[in-house]
């Protein structure tokens, strides 16, 4: 065999190697639908949340499409019981969406199951999550803070007792008005009746006078009546 054309073709399978390398390197950097995988992306009830009251639908979003035959989503109860189950939503034209509707639920911690199978290459994808029913609590008031040294008021102040008023004192060179000013007494008019000191005695005269001169007039009546008896 002549030496060029063994060169010629050492050098056509070198390049045919090195094609087929190239080729196998770019399969293996870039992705393609076959090696897609149907992963959980979001939920409602969210995983782990805490919610007072039944769901009226617990969902799963997923992202890639979904088999709507072989894919499938369950809800358990806190004892492990299945209470509802669901798969794809048909409204959802993307089939990435699993849905279910539960029952009335108590308080409790329940487990959504998930079962993902990917519609463009048929893997499978497993998983799940929790959410709880329970009663929100408020969060507890802060007193406001107290002032260093403040007096706290009284509920009830106590009925404050009646002082007598002080009498009034009489202050030097002040003048205190009288309360009732006395009438005076009318003088008598000189002269009268009723005269000064010395009409008096004269009157008392008068009177004795008169006694006396009825006395006698009655003796002397007394003894005419007996002696013209006696005649």
């Amino acid at each position: 065999m002549p030496l060029s054309e063994s060169r010629t073709r050492r050098h056509a399978a070198g390049s045919l190697g090195l094609a087929a390398a190239v080729l196998l390197l770019a399969a293996l950097l870039v992705p393609g639908p076959a090696f897609a995988h149907a992963a959980l992306e979001a939920s409602d009830p969210a995983q782990g949340s805490t919610i007072p009251e039944t769901p009226e639908l617990v969902t799963a979003d997923f992202t890639d499409r979904l088999d709507p035959g072989l894919s499938s989503l369950t809800l358990a109860a806190p004892d492990g019981t299945i209470v509802a189950t669901g798969g794809v939503a048909p409204e959802d034209p993307e089939a990435r969406q699993m849905v279910l509707r539960p029952p009335t639920l108590d308080m409790g911690v329940y487990t959504v199951g998930w079962t993902a199978v990917s519609a463009d290459d048929g893997n499978v994808e497993t998983g799940s999550y929790t959410f709880t029913i329970a009663a929100l609590t408020p969060p507890p008031t802060t007193p406001p803070p107290t002032t260093p040294g403040a007096t706290p008021t009284p509920s009830a102040s106590p009925t404050a007792t009646a002082t007598p008023a002080p009498s009034p004192t009489a202050t030097p060179g002040a003048t205190v008005p009288a309360s009732v000013a006395p009438s005076p007494s009318a003088s008598p008019a000189p002269g009268g009746q009723g005269g000064g000191p010395g009409a008096e005695p004269i009157v008392g005269a008068i009177v004795i006078a008169l006694v006396a001169a009825a006395a006698v007039g009655g003796v002397l009546a007394y003894r005419r009546r007996r002696g013209a008896g006696a005649a």
